[in-house]
Parts: C-alpha cells; structure tokens; sequence
C-alpha cells in the first residue's frame, strides 16, 4: 500500500495548479534532519488494534518532538461516533531513537455508559481533558442522557481531579477555559432532546463554570442559550488581558440566523457583540484564535463570501475586529472541488488547516481525501490512501504536522494519525 502526497496551490487568484508528488510506503519513516535523541515518526500509524473495534482519535497534543498526547475513544458500536459500551481514553506515544512508536500510559475512562473523551489541554506539567459519560464514574450519579468529565493528568498518567455533572439532556464540551481561584468555564452544546421517539429541544450553546477543590471538579453554574433554533458553541477563546471575556464561534445550521455567528460575551454570559458571518446552514468555523486586537476565523463556506467561489465548498478565513466584530478582511480560498475543513490551528505566525477533499461536489459518491492546508504558502496538501481519513485535531511538531482522527477502511474505523 502506498501513501502520496499531492500539492495544489490554491489561492484566491489563482487556478489549481498540480505540482509534484512525495513520499513514502504506508508505515514507514520519512527522513528529517535529528533534531532530539528520537527517530521519524512513520506516515501512518495505527496504534490501536484491529480488536478494539470502531475507534478514533479526537485530539493531539505535542509534549515534544518525541512524545505526543492523543485522547479519544474505542470499542464503539458506531463508525463515525462514540455509541454503544465505548471507553474513552487518554494516551501518552513516545518515539525511540529507532523510530519505534510506543504507548508509555493510559487512562481510561469505561463506565457502563458510553464513554469518550474529546478535549485535552495543557497546564504546566498537567493534563486537563474533558469528554461524557452517559454512565458514571464512582460516586456520581448521571444527570441526564449523557454528562461532561472533566478531569486532570499528571504527566505520568496518574488521575489528580475527577468530576461529573451536567443537565437532563446530552451535554458534549468543545473548550475548556481556566479562570482564577481554581475555577474553568466550559464551552459547548446541549445535544439533541429525544425522550422517547419525538425531538423535544433541539441543541442550545452550553456555558458550565466548575470549580477545583480537593481533587474534584464540582459544578458551580450551569446556563444554557435556550432557543426554538439549533444552537452550538464549537470554539471558544479567552481574553489574554481579562479572563472573564470570551469570543465564541456559534454554528445554527437551520432556522432565522442559520449559519455561522461570531460573538463575544462575559463570564455571566450577557452577549457584548455579534457577527453573523455566514447564512448557510451547511458553513462551519474549524478555527477561532485571537492576533494581536482581531480575530481570526477559519472553516468552510457553501457561499461567496470572499471575492470569488472556486468550488461546491471553499475554505475561507476572516479578520474580524476584536472590539466590535467588524469583518476587516476576509479570503476564499479552494479547488475545483469539494475543501471541507474540519479543524485547524496556530503554529507561530502561520495557520494550519485539516479536513477532506473531494473531486466534485457533496452529492457524488466520491472517497474523501484528507488534507492539510497552510496559510503561508496558500498550499493545500492531499494524502492518498487506501481507506478514506476523517480529520478531528492537527498539530504542528515543526517541520512536519500531525492529524488525528480515524481511517475508514473494511468497514472499520480505526484511530489514526497521519504525519505530513
């Protein structure tokens, strides 16, 4: 089985231009000058075997260039989420000098329930992960459909803080956000409501503030945004200069403001500003980070939002005004094809995207190709491969770039990491 690198230039004036290939044999290492007592890591790993079941990654983490931190879930009923008797899980994979992968510790998360874990973030030498459980952990009891977990690592793997809560619907966390006196304020959506075989509520923003005490997270303040529309928070960012203000990216794929919102708000959650970027249903922020006094918003567009559309769906990135949330600049960038963008993030001056590319649009039944996109060189990179790759986290290790997520091939989903 082979892996081929493929590069297209895609910038906003520019036509998709084929410019060469790379590469190396499925698992094998890709040379780089040594920079640290470890080996290459490979092109491909699959460090979860074939018996776990459907599994994925769901985010990473680079410690250093020789280890990495990934968190995700396995053994699930579902191939593209957690269902089913899942365990979530936090790992900690090193590098030897010979390029040998191997998982130092694990920390598992496997009640009854449906487990996983999706959020992990460093502080310090700890690790602050969250996720649900729609079973419990010992001594809690479950709120609703599924609660949060909140939980911190020591670097050995060891569990230091432990806590569980939530409403009486589905709750999932997508950013975890410190504050002052041992408290964090959390950030996503309530799922769907369905009691027995009808919607009652459709998804609303989440905000929960947890407080640290004694080696547990505990429950402070719960607020939802109640709306009669699909409300979710996906990315959440923190005023480096007061804590209690947040810029959030808000997704409504239907209703009277569907589409994507940009808003700022406080720690009691009063809205200061909103931008409404986007008014389809289908657009969605992969990435939402603070430059300097403005922000910056990447994802996907089914729209002409910039000055010109080059596909059925077009990367776009946004500037927008930290103060006001004025748009001060936006660019569309894409191929000829379907550049869906999953997530994304800041390496130093630079912006790196993943998602899937497909040759046409959405309704051809056409195998997904991941790719990575840096905006420095306004260059979109696709791998080649024999299944097709969902892209849930990337992370940059310097010269190379990580992505997360799974690889759908024989009818399985299996975590995977790709090194580009």
């Amino acid at each position: 089985m082979r892996t081929t690198y493929l590069s297209y230039v895609v910038a906003p004036l520019l036509s998709v231009i084929l410019l060469g290939g790379c590469g190396g044999a499925d698992g094998s290492a890709i040379d780089q000058p040594p920079q640290q007592s470890c080996g290459s890591w490979p092109a491909h790993l699959n460090p979860l075997p074939v018996s776990s079941g459907h599994s994925s990654f769901t985010q990473v983490i680079l410690k250093d260039r020789c280890t990495l931190w990934v968190s995700g879930y396995y053994g699930s009923s579902s191939r593209a989420t957690a269902e089913g008797n899942s365990a979530g899980f936090v790992s900690q994979l090193s590098l030897n000098s010979q390029g040998q992968v191997q998982t130092d510790w694990s920390y598992l998360l496997d009640t009854t329930g449906t487990d996983s874990i999706d959020v992990l973030q460093q502080q310090g030498t700890d690790l602050i992960f969250a996720g649900s459980t729609s079973g419990a952990v010992n001594g809690a009891v479950n709120a609703g459909k599924a609660d949060v977990i909140l939980g911190r690592l020591a670097s050995d793997g060891q569990l230091k803080s432990l806590g569980q809560f939530g409403s009486e619907r589905p709750d999932r966390i997508t950013a975890v956000l410190p504050l002052a006196n041992q408290q964090w304020m959390l950030f996503g959506y309530t799922d769907v409501y369905v009691p027995t075989n009808y919607v009652a509520e459709w998804e609303d923003g989440l905000q929960i503030l947890v407080t640290e005490q004694q080696h547990q997270f505990s429950l402070s303040e719960l607020r939802l945004n109640r709306s009669a529309e699909p409300d979710r928070y996906l990315h959440a960012v923190q005023d480096p200069k007061n804590p209690d203000i947040f810029w959030l990216s808000r997704h409504q794929y239907s209703g009277t403001q569907q589409g994507i919102l940009i808003e700022q708000i406080n720690s009691t959650g009063q809205l200061l500003w909103r931008s409404h970027l986007s008014s389809n249903g289908l657009d969605q922020v992969a990435a939402l980070y603070l430059d300097n006094q403005q922000l910056v918003v990447a994802g996907s567009t089914y729209m002409k939002l910039g000055n010109q559309q080059f596909g059925s769906a077009d990367i776009f990135i946004a500037h927008l005004s930290a103060q006001s949330g004025d748009v001060m600049n936006l660019e569309q960038y894409g191929t000829a094809g379907l550049d869906w963008v999953t997530n994304g993030t800041r390496y130093g001056n630079d912006l790196l995207l993943s998602g899937e590319w497909q040759q046409g649009d959405n309704t051809t039944q056409l195998t997904s190709l991941p790719f990575v996109f840096k905006l420095a060189d306004q260059q979109l990179d696709l791998l080649q491969n024999s299944g097709e790759h969902y892209s849930l986290a990337i992370h940059s290790l310097g010269n190379r770039t990580v992505v997360a997520g799974y690889n759908l091939h024989l009818s399985q989903a299996r975590a995977s990491l790709y090194f580009y």
